[in-house]
């Protein structure tokens, strides 16, 4: 970004591997493992998760984590349903968002969420009204056990418990 664009005469036709560099167009083909993990604080949190589903779209193939610390609920109902079927667990129940009809035959990634929240905060009850949480809820406590809520609000049908009644900002703030 630091050259002259305009200068037709530095322009070169080679690509990557003819210029003796790696091809960055096969990176489908890649033999380098990698992981795609988005991370935050609070704001940055909301970001993360919101940059995953971004990257979900992008690269439906993927398998995508984001770990966040604090995170303030970030969409509706609807936003949240349909990121918790991109968990790994339920790969294939519902497809992607994504206009990509090329990878039908390729297995489906998956976005996997892991909210850290301190017992004590706020900020991961908030907004109130017609936001939801996403993915999964581990809830810290200072010299206490860290306790795992799955999907946030459980699943009966797995044995898997929600947050528990009160978890939300007004009881909070009546009774900590």
């Amino acid at each position: 970004l630091g050259g002259d664009c305009e200068d037709d005469n530095n322009v070169s036709s080679e690509t990557g591997a003819e210029a003796g560099g790696a091809n960055t167009d096969e990176t489908s083909s890649s033999t380098t493992p990698y992981e795609l993990i988005t991370t935050g604080h609070s704001l940055g949190a909301a970001d993360a998760v919101l940059l995953g589903a971004t990257l979900h779209l992008q690269y439906p193939n993927e398998n995508i984590t984001s770990i966040n610390f604090g995170c303030p609920k970030v969409g509706n109902t609807e936003f949240s349903v349909w990121m918790d079927t991109l968990q790994p667990d339920k790969g294939g129940q519902m497809m992607s968002l994504s206009a990509d009809s090329n990878n039908s035959n390729k297995e489906r990634g998956s976005f996997e969420i892991f909210r850290f929240v301190n017992k004590l905060d706020l900020v991961p009850r908030l907004p109130e009204l017609l936001f939801k949480h996403v993915g999964h809820t581990l809830q810290m406590s200072i010299g206490g056990e860290i306790k795992a809520y799955y999907d946030h609000l459980g699943n009966e049908n797995l044995g898997y418990s929600g947050v528990p009644f009160g978890w939300d900002a007004a009881p909070f703030a009546l009774f900590p």
